[in-house]
């Protein structure tokens, strides 16, 4: 049983599958770099320094279409493309 709890207690404070890892298109460099606006504008809102500069994340991965979103079409031919 104490084994148990120690197990428990160490998932619990390493973190393990409690945040998800959120990629996002824009960068911030100012005393580091922070990579977690969605757009260009939200970014150079966040300025306040005159060092600070906005740049596209290289690393920015788009999200592929949700699963289930892949319709059958029909072509003007009848013929059925997926």
């Amino acid at each position: 049983m104490r084994t148990l709890l120690v197990t428990i207690g160490l998932l619990v404070t390493s973190g393990i599958g409690t945040r998800a890892e959120v990629n996002y298109p824009w960068c911030k460099k100012e005393y580091g770099t922070t990579c977690g606006f969605s757009t260009l504008a939200q970014c150079q809102a966040s300025i306040i320094g005159g060092t600070d500069q906005c740049f596209q994340n290289p690393t920015y991965v788009p999200p592929g279409p949700p699963a289930g979103s892949h319709k059958e079409q029909k072509h003007k031919d009848g013929a059925t493309k997926q």
